[in-house]
C-alpha cells in the first residue's frame, strides 16, 4: 500500500512539473520568420494631425535599425542638387560626351563626390531642356556615371532656360554678347530641386509609365491648384500664393516633429477617410532626410483633393497589416513597383 502511495505522488509530481505555465507579458517574444519588423501605436495620442491630414508613425526594432546602418550616411537629391560639388544631373550624354539634343525620357548623373546619394522616383528636377520627374529609385556610389529614365512634367519648354532669357533679351537688345552665347550652349544641368510629386503624378511615373499620362496628371494638379503656367510645368505650383499659403501651413505643423526619435523609420498618410498612402526607409536618419520632401507630395494631394470624412482608425490598421505582409512576401510583376533594394536589403518600400 505505501508503494503504491509514494508512486501516485511521485507520478502527480511529475505531471505538475509538465503543464504549461502562464506567461509572463512582459517577456519579449522572438518574431516569426513571416512577421514583419514594424510597429504602429494607434492610440490617439500617436496620430500627428493637422486639420484633414493625419500621420502614423511606424517605428522599427533596434535590431532591425542596426542592420540598415549604412543609409545612415546616404544624401538625398534635396541635399546634393547644386550643393555637392561633383554631382550633377544633366541632359542624356552618350559616353561622356554630350550632342547638345538630350532625350526626354532619359537623364545622365554624374556623381564625382565622396557621397552615396539616394534618387528617390517621383522627385521633381527643374532645369535642362525640361524639367523632369525620376522614374525609379538609385543609390549613386561615388566616382558612377549612369543614365537614368525619366519623365517630362513641363510640357511646353524644349530648350535650355538661358536660350530662352536670350531671346527674350534679344527682343530689346541689337546683340547679345558671345560670352553669354558661349557659356549657354555649354550648360545641360538641372540646378534645381522641387520635391517629391503629388500622389496622382507619382502613381502614373510608377505604374502607367505613359508620358501622356504623367503630363494629364500634371495638369490636374495644377489646374486644381491655380498653378497653371505657360509651359505647364508642375514646379509652378511654387508660383501659386494660394496654394503656398496652404501647403506651408501643414509643413510647418509636422516639419521636425521626428528630429528626436530614434526608431520611427517610415509613416502611414491619410486624408480624412482615405488611406493616401505608406512609405518606410529602415533607417530613421533617412527617413528624417525624406520625410518634409515626401510630405510636399502628400500635402499636395490633400490640399487638391480635399477629403473632409471622419478619420476611420481601423481602416488605417487594415492598411497597416496589408503593408506588413506586402514588405516580407513576393509580389511577383508588383516587386519592384513597392520594394528598392540595395547590397541586398530594402532600402525604401512604398504603397501609393
Amino acid at each position: 500500500m505505501k508503494f503504491r502511495i509514494l508512486f501516485l505522488l511521485f507520478a502527480v509530481a511529475i505531471f505538475s512539473c509538465n503543464v504549461d505555465k502562464p506567461t509572463d507579458s512582459t517577456t519579449e517574444t522572438t518574431p516569426t520568420k513571416n512577421e514583419a519588423p514594424f510597429e504602429v501605436d494607434f492610440s490617439e495620442n500617436n496620430i500627428l494631425t493637422h486639420n484633414d491630414v493625419h500621420i502614423f508613425p511606424i517605428t522599427a526594432s533596434t535590431e532591425h535599425i542596426a542592420k540598415h546602418s549604412e543609409l545612415a550616411s546616404f544624401k538625398n537629391l534635396k541635399e546634393s542638387i547644386g550643393q555637392i560639388k561633383g554631382f550633377n544631373i544633366m541632359e542624356k550624354k552618350e559616353f561622356g560626351r554630350s550632342n547638345g539634343d538630350g532625350t526626354v525620357n532619359e537623364l545622365t548623373v554624374y556623381n564625382k563626390s565622396k557621397d552615396t546619394i539616394i534618387i528617390i522616383s517621383g522627385d521633381v528636377i527643374t532645369g535642362g531642356k525640361q524639367d523632369r520627374v525620376i522614374e525609379q529609385n538609385y543609390v549613386i556610389t561615388p566616382n558612377k556615371i549612369q543614365n537614368i529614365p525619366v519623365y517630362c512634367v513641363e510640357q511646353g519648354r524644349w530648350e535650355y532656360q538661358e536660350e530662352r532669357e536670350m531671346e527674350e533679351e534679344m527682343e530689346v537688345e541689337e546683340s547679345v554678347p558671345q560670352e553669354r552665347i558661349k557659356k549657354s550652349k555649354n550648360i545641360y544641368a538641372f540646378n534645381g530641386y522641387v520635391n517629391v510629386a503629388s500622389n496622382e503624378v507619382r502613381q502614373q511615373v510608377k505604374y502607367s509609365k505613359s508620358q501622356e499620362a504623367v503630363w494629364a496628371a500634371v495638369g490636374d494638379v495644377t489646374r486644381a491648384n491655380k498653378a497653371e503656367s505657360e509651359t505647364k510645368t508642375y514646379a509652378a505650383l511654387e508660383d501659386s500664393e494660394e496654394f503656398t499659403n496652404k501647403r506651408d501651413a501643414y509643413i510647418r505643423f509636422f516639419e521636425g516633429r521626428f528630429d528626436y526619435t530614434d526608431n520611427v523609420v517610415g509613416m502611414i498618410v491619410v486624408n480624412g477617410d482615405k488611406v493616401l498612402g505608406t512609405e518606410i526607409f529602415n533607417h530613421p536618419t533617412l527617413f528624417k532626410k525624406q520625410f518634409s520632401v515626401m510630405m510636399h507630395g502628400y500635402i499636395t494631394d490633400a490640399i487638391s483633393n480635399g477629403n473632409e470624412n471622419e478619420l476611420k482608425i481601423n481602416k488605417v490598421e487594415s492598411h497597416f497589416e496589408k503593408v506588413k505582409r506586402d514588405y516580407k512576401k513576393d509580389l511577383g510583376e508588383k516587386e519592384s513597383q513597392k520594394k528598392f533594394r540595395y547590397n541586398g536589403k530594402i532600402v525604401h518600400f512604398s504603397s501609393i
